[in-house]
């Protein structure tokens, strides 16, 4: 067993033990393609593991959304355009 692999077992036994559900996300650092490996799993009930992907996907949007308003005014692009 890889050690990735390892510690991903390590945390999904914690997670089971302490938790009714859970989901975890993880992504390796990017290939010189610049492709990631995302992997996913979640344990306990769909619709509640459903439910919390929506709640922290509202989190993180709200989260950029400041970030991109931050970067707004201290005066960043947040976009850049080809002529």
């Amino acid at each position: 067993m890889d050690k990735k692999l390892k510690g991903n077992e390590a945390i999904k036994s914690h997670l089971a033990k302490n938790h009714l559900c859970y989901v975890l996300l993880t992504c390796d650092k990017s290939k010189g393609d610049g492709q990631m490996e995302v992997d996913m799993s979640y344990e306990g009930d769909p619709m509640l593991a459903s439910f919390l992907l929506n709640g922290a996907q509202a989190i993180i949007n709200h989260d950029v959304e400041s970030n991109l308003n931050m970067r707004e005014l201290e005066g960043e692009s947040c976009i850049t355009v080809d002529k």
